[in-house]
Parts: C-alpha cells; sequence; structure tokens
C-alpha cells in the first residue's frame, strides 16, 4: 500500500547517497501489430506500448485482450481520447496487476481487496494534499514494489489517458522499479520525481521550483507528436510510442546529469483576455506561464488553451471544440473552483439556442429561481479543488459572461478577501525575489 511520505522523509532523500545509475538501452526495434479494430500493439525487449482508440469497445474477459493483459512482462496502454474509468469500475473489472495512473480513474489513490489492481491518482478532493502519480510510484519502487503473477514473473499493465511527464515518470518508476530499489541514480533521480511532483501539485503554477530547473524538466518532454486529426490508428499509435521512446532516453541522461534546457521564454506568454478583481479569463502559450501568471499576481484563471488566433482542435471531439482549464493560480484564493466547474457543466446543457450569444445566456440564467443547485452539476468539466477544466464547444466570451454573472450573484462567495489577497501577493514577490538572487 502507498504512504504518503512527510516532507522530512522527502528531504532525507535528496540528501542521501546512492550509486551512479546505469543507462538502460531503449531498443528502437518493435514487432507492429493490429490486435483488433482500434487496437494497435507495438512490442519492444523492454516493455510493449498498446494504442487504444476512444470508442473501442473492451472485454477484459475475451480474446484477444484476455491473452494481452495476461502476458508477463509491462505494457504501457495509451488510452486515448481522455478515456476515463470509474474508480469502483477499474477496481472490479480491470484486468489483474493492472494500475490506473494519473487522471485515468479520477479521485484519490486506491488499491482493490485483492491487491491485484491499483488506482495511483492525486485528483481527488484535495490536489495539494496529495503527491502526484509519479512520486507516489517512485515511493512505491523504493521499496521494490511489483506485481508479480502466480508463476513469479514480473507482469504490469499500466493505463494512462495522456501522454505527459507525470505519467511517463510514472511509468518509468515501475520499468525500472529493481534500479531504483538499489539507489541507483543519486540525487539527480530523486530531484527529478520531486520537483516534478511539485510542478505537477500546482499544474505549473509556483515559485518552488527554479526557472532553470524548470527548463531542465521541461526538457524531457520538449517534443511534437505532430498528431493529426486524420490519422489512422496505426500512425498515431507509432507517433505516440516514439513520444513515450523519447522520454525515457532524456529522463536517462538528465539523472546522469547530462540532460539539456527547454527554451521557455516564448511558452511563458500570456494574454490576459479579460480582466475581473478576482479572477481572469487568459490564453496561455503553455501551460508554463501559470508560473508567470502566479509572478504577476492573478488570483484564479479560466484558461484558454491553444494557438491564440485559431479554435482549439481536439482530435478527438467536435472540430469546433475549445479547451479550458480553471485554475487557483495563487492556491490561497477563496475563488469557488468546485461550484464553477458545476456552473460551467450546466452550460454545456443548454440548447444552442440558450447560448447563441451572451444576451440569450443572461435572458436564460435570468428565468432560474436564486437558489438553483448549478453546484450539482456533472459533465466534461471535473477537476480537484484547485484546477479542473473540460472541453466544450462554447467560446471564452460566453464562458466568462455566465461566470461573472454566477459569482456576482454569489455575494462575497467568488471573491477573495482583499487583506489575504495583499500578503499573498508580497509573499509571492518575496520568494520570486530570493529565487532570482539565488540563480
Amino acid at each position: 500500500m502507498y504512504r504518503q511520505d512527510t516532507s522530512d522523509d522527502l528531504r532525507e532523500l535528496l540528501q542521501s547517497t546512492s550509486p551512479a545509475w546505469e543507462t538502460v538501452d531503449v531498443p528502437t526495434a518493435v514487432q507492429r501489430e493490429t490486435l483488433m479494430p482500434g487496437v494497435e500493439v507495438l512490442r519492444t525487449p523492454l516493455y510493449t506500448f498498446v494504442y487504444i482508440e476512444r470508442k473501442t469497445d473492451l472485454d477484459w474477459q475475451a480474446e484477444p485482450l484476455k491473452s494481452l493483459v495476461a502476458e508477463p512482462g509491462y505494457r504501457f496502454f495509451f488510452m486515448d481520447g481522455g478515456r476515463r474509468e470509474d474508480q469502483d469500475y477499474f477496481l472490479d473489472m480491470y484486468p489483474n496487476y493492472s494500475e490506473a495512473a494519473d487522471g485515468y480513474a479520477v479521485g484519490d489513490s486506491r488499491t482493490s481487496r485483492d491487491g491485484l489492481r491499483k488506482i495511483r491518482d492525486h485528483h481527488g478532493k484535495s490536489r495539494l494534499s496529495a503527491e502526484s502519480t509519479c512520486l507516489q510510484d517512485f515511493l512505491e519502487s523504493r521499496c521494490d514494489v511489483v506485481f508479480r503473477n502466480e508463476e513469479g514473473k514480473e507482469i504490469l499493465n499500466f493505463f494512462a489517458g495522456h501522454g505527459d511527464m507525470d505519467s511517463y515518470l510514472a511509468f518509468m518508476a515501475r520499468l525500472f522499479a529493481h534500479k531504483i530499489s538499489k539507489g541507483e541514480g543519486g540525487p539527480e533521480l530523486r530531484k527529478l520525481y520531486m520537483h516534478a511532483n511539485i510542478i505537477d501539485k500546482y499544474a505549473a503554477a509556483t515559485l518552488e521550483v527554479t526557472e532553470e530547473e524548470l527548463q531542465n524538466l521541461n526538457y524531457l518532454i520538449d517534443f511534437q507528436t505532430d498528431i493529426q486529426p486524420e490519422d489512422a490508428s496505426a500512425a498515431r499509435a507509432e507517433k505516440l510510442f516514439e513520444a513515450l521512446q523519447v522520454f525515457l532516453q532524456r529522463a536517462q541522461a538528465f539523472i546522469q546529469g547530462k540532460g539539456s534546457k527547454a527554451e521557455l521564454e516564448s511558452r511563458m506568454k500570456y494574454e490576459v483576455l479579460k480582466s475581473h478583481p478576482e479572477w481572469s479569463t487568459v490564453w496561455e502559450a503553455d501551460p508554463v506561464a501559470r508560473r508567470r501568471m502566479l509572478e504577476d499576481g492573478l488570483p484564479a484563471a479560466l484558461i484558454l488553451k491553444g494557438p491564440a488566433t485559431e479554435k482549439f482542435r481536439d482530435s478527438t471531439e467536435n472540430a469546433q471544440a475549445f479547451s479550458y482549464t480553471l485554475q487557483k493560480i495563487d492556491h490561497h484564493s477563496s475563488f469557488p473552483l468546485r461550484d464553477v466547474l458545476g456552473f460551467l457543466n450546466y452550460i454545456d446543457t443548454l440548447s444552442e439556442e440558450e447560448t447563441e450569444n451572451d444576451d440569450a445566456l443572461l435572458e436564460h440564467l435570468s428565468t432560474l429561481p436564486p437558489d438553483f443547485p448549478f453546484h450539482i452539476y456533472k459533465g466534461t468539466f471535473g477537476g480537484s479543488d484547485t484546477v479542473g477544466g473540460g472541453v466544450t464547444r462554447h467560446p471564452w466570451q460566453l464562458l466568462d459572461t455566465g461566470m461573472s454573472w454566477y459569482l456576482s450573484r454569489g455575494g462575497n462567495r467568488g471573491k477573495a478577501n482583499p487583506r489575504m489577497r495583499t500578503a499573498l501577493t508580497q509573499a509571492n514577490l518575496r520568494n520570486l525575489l530570493s529565487l532570482r538572487r539565488a540563480s
């Protein structure tokens, strides 16, 4: 079972000494196979990459999936299109020796009663009180915690709904558990997981990692998969597999002190589309821009993701869909994030006529009773207490208008204490100045 380490435990980890990391060859030779429609398999001597399209029907008790998940070895299942599973369903119905990583089964970390399926997540009620998936897996691997089948052979079915640093590092921790348990990697390995944990926990809105350290970490994922909406399953699988391969190579170079730096200045750009007293609607070039938002004193933000002058296109959904993040940039802000997520889900239930423009939306909202329970609505928008998001057909102007109406009718519910905000801004500036002096 996973036990969340205290800050003292993590500090001891960073200060301890250990053997150098010996590079594990990441083989490029693969055996490619279309297992069934919507399922592509790429096998290497080190691990197997499995790509599954979003709308593929999955029966883990039927062939050919039944045999695949029972094979000894490590498998990375990329569940495309932001596919998600209910936690109880995953723990009851998924194959033995399975792990749901980083948002695939959203909530707190859990393990099935028989110990054969586990969820390692940090998107529960309190994101800041849970360690990231990669650090949870790293701490388990330090104790050489691995799945073994009835014949004693190592086996893991690792499920991820997206490819990012947290998911990749978590899989790497499982893949190299024996090396990690022996203490290989020195402080660079531990620093890698600890800093990735901080960045993920605060969704990049943190000053606890220096810009130089941020450059080093972001180089690990500083590559383009160049996936196009028209790509067939085999092409998408190939590109996503190559991304994981590159990551494993770069991460090992980082551990050995041979890593490179990513150029972040252009990616730290953001634009305030509309400003409000306690929150703003913004466009960001990249999530690392949230560090600048924090430095600039933004308490909370509705963030439009994607190209600045184009509609963001989600490759698995409507081509006119927009992708948003809703985040407390300053995690001390009293911005009612969970309630607002419910409100955004409610807007998604409205007809095209009711959301045709700002006036139509406000006219509809004015007909609702004062105690209408917006917060109970579930849908494409979800998240924790500090950060969430979703994909919707609605442009930012409509969501901004709706949120302004919702927060204004709530009185002080959506407004941070000005005295608290001033104190926090001053603390952030002191942290920023100390980091810049240190660098």
